[in-house]
């Protein structure tokens, strides 16, 4: 969480930390603040099937605790930085992705299931 730049130490944003761990935030196991991280990450990125894979996984609720953090994310960051604006696009389009993500997991359950005779 803490970078240290010189005999300073300051709060890594998303980028910096995925930088020095690219599997930060993968697994359930994973703090709340690295899997929010990761979806940031995923957020900023052109392929939505990874975002919307991890948000099934971690925030499949508009009541998880996934989704506090981003919202208290929002209240510590400075507006305008790259971490704000990742955060409020997650939270501005929370009940889409929610619904994105369980739509992506029935189709693939669905297509799972298929079976030819």
């Amino acid at each position: 969480m803490l970078l240290k730049k010189g005999n300073k130490q300051t709060l890594g944003n998303y980028q910096e930390r995925i930088a020095i761990n690219k599997r930060l935030g993968e697994n359930k196991t994973d703090t709340l603040i690295d899997q929010v991280h990761r979806a940031m990450h995923l957020y900023a990125g052109a392929n939505r099937s990874p975002l919307l894979a991890h948000i099934s996984a971690v925030a499949d609720s508009p009541e998880s605790a996934f989704w506090r953090v981003v919202t208290s994310l929002l209240e510590l960051l400075p507006a305008g930085c790259n971490d704000h604006k990742q955060a409020t696009g997650l939270l501005s389009n929370r009940d889409s992705l929610i619904r994105e993500s369980k739509q992506a997991e029935l189709s693939k359950v669905i297509q799972g299931t298929l079976s030819f005779e």
